[in-house]
């Protein structure tokens, strides 16, 4: 009779793979009101927007990855998933 666990070859526990350093917001749905929220969260956050096909970018460092992004977004504007949602990061595979 076997008394161990099956050995199970796949991601480990306590590994995982590195923060992205970009955030993605894109539009959806009204673009003025997605441009608005882009400006009030660059501005809130002081990250600089750099414009990508269908949204912007932000480059995260350091303690930019501690940004509560989804509470700013909230404060912002409660409906925000209206008309912005988050991306994948180009070249991110997660």
């Amino acid at each position: 009779m076997e008394t161990t666990a099956p050995f199970y070859e796949g991601p480990r526990w306590g590994t995982w793979k590195p923060m992205s350093n970009e955030l993605l917001l894109l539009r959806r749905g009204d673009a003025e009101s997605a441009q608005r929220i882009f400006d009030a969260f660059a501005e809130r956050t002081g990250l600089a927007a750099q414009p990508v096909t269908g949204g912007v970018s932000y480059v995260l460092e350091g303690l930019d990855h501690r940004i509560k992004i989804v509470e700013i977004l909230t404060d912002i504007d409660a409906t925000w998933p209206r008309h912005v949602a988050l991306g994948q990061p180009y070249g991110d595979d997660r």
